[in-house]
Formats: C-alpha cells, sequence, structure tokens
C-alpha cells in the first residue's frame, strides 16, 4: 500500500511505464489527511495539462488531488513551469478560502500537486452536451 501523509509521500514517485516507454508519475493508493485515511476512488479529469484523482474515506468524504504536468512530447522540459502553476493555483485558493462554494485546500502534494475537497457534482465529461 501507497500511502501519502501530509507533506510526506512514503512511495516511490515515479515508476518506467513499459507501454509509454517514459517514467509516469504514479498516484498513491491511500492518502492520509488530518488524520484520516482516504482510498482513491477514480480519475476525474486527465489530460495534456493535469490530473485530478479523487480519494474519499470511509463516511464518503472526498478530496481532490490535482497534479499538474504537462504530458505530452517533450512536456517534462516544462516541469519548472508546472510547478509555478501549481503553486500559484494554491496561493490563489488560499487568498479566496474565505469566499462561499470555494473547496477547503488540503495539504500538498510534492511540488506540483495539492489536494482540495471534493464537491459532489459531474466532471466536464459527463454532462450531456445540449
Amino acid at each position: 500500500m501507497q500511502i501519502f501523509t501530509g507533506l510526506l509521500h512514503l512511495a516511490r514517485s515515479w515508476e518506467f511505464d513499459v507501454s509509454a516507454g517514459s517514467l509516469m508519475p504514479v498516484h498513491p493508493s491511500h492518502v492520509m489527511i488530518e488524520g484520516q485515511l482516504y482510498a482513491f476512488q477514480r480519475i476525474l479529469k486527465d489530460d495534456f495539462f493535469s490530473r485530478n484523482l479523487l480519494y474519499k474515506n470511509q463516511a464518503n468524504e472526498g478530496y481532490v488531488l490535482k497534479v499538474s504536468d504537462f504530458r505530452f512530447v517533450l512536456g517534462w522540459l516544462f516541469r519548472p513551469l508546472t510547478g509555478w502553476i501549481s503553486r500559484r493555483e494554491y496561493r490563489i485558493y488560499q487568498m479566496v478560502s474565505d469566499l462561499p462554494g470555494i473547496p477547503a485546500l488540503g495539504p500538498r502534494y510534492g511540488k506540483r500537486g495539492y489536494f482540495h475537497r471534493f464537491i459532489e457534482g459531474h466532471t466536464l465529461h459527463e454532462i450531456e452536451r445540449r
């Protein structure tokens, strides 16, 4: 079992993916946030710019792990930029945290990720086109 506790990640961060022929990020199967264990449920968003992963605890409360990453040819060259973007987003969330409808922030995850509370709803891919 891979467990992430606060700012300390206890699992390997990268694994070699034979099918992709490159190093790929590995998300933890479980995370510990504020003393509660959250298990990976599903991927909410996965595109060229970021991956959003849903984690839920036994009470069905959730956190989303957002990892910024440019996943296209030579995208790894932009890792410093994705780290900057992630830190900037996190600071903006902190500045607007007292506004209604803004999900509560959780801990940072490495240099390019952070957790925020999950708000029940539909992803853009789940919404029917009108």
